[in-house]
């Protein structure tokens, strides 16, 4: 049973740990979409729809991940479920050579359940949203440049994309 336990810990751990890195990820396309806004360059739809869609595989990769998690703990759960019918159906014989009570009330042991579970759930929401989000702004950005209505007013001399990709990290 410590060791479900410890699983179900170690794989929250890794949902917090792949969450923190794809929302980082997530903030650096971001602020480089921002830096191309500012410069107006005259392919920015088209880099705006490209970050998007980066954006959006990002949240899939949350999703994904979020998914394995809640079914790892899930699985370690379904374990600890198994062990404690186990105890259950062989209680008298735990009982006659002095064992403790290894396990709670079943309604307190379904609340230990929810609070594991919530987490990599509240992910998936998250993430999800994230997804949908980035796919509907794709798509106002693509229906803006199928009707070539500007993001911005382009400049008047044309702006290197790769220089304004490069430029926040070259100012650091």
């Amino acid at each position: 049973m410590d060791r479900e336990n410890n699983l179900i810990n170690q794989r929250l751990g890794w949902a917090i740990f792949f969450s923190a890195g794809i929302f980082s990820a997530s903030a650096v396309v971001v602020n480089i979409m921002m830096k191309l806004v500012d410069t107006r360059l005259a392919y920015l739809t088209t880099w705006m729809i490209a970050g998007c869609f980066l954006l959006g595989c990002l949240a899939a990769l949350g999703v994904y991940f979020s998914l394995r998690v809640l079914r790892g703990v899930d699985a370690a759960l379904e374990q600890i479920e198994y062990l404690r019918e186990r105890y259950q159906r062989d209680e008298a014989k735990f009982k006659a050579i002095s064992l403790p009570r290894p396990f709670g009330e079943k309604k307190d042991i379904d609340r230990g359940r929810s609070a594991s579970t919530i987490f990599p759930q509240t992910l998936v929401l998250i993430w999800s949203a994230a997804w949908g989000f980035s796919v509907l702004a794709a798509g106002i950005f693509g229906t803006l440049a199928v009707l070539g209505i500007p993001i911005v007013e382009p400049p008047s001399s044309s702006v290197s994309p790769l220089r304004v990709l490069v430029a926040p990290f070259i100012s650091l």
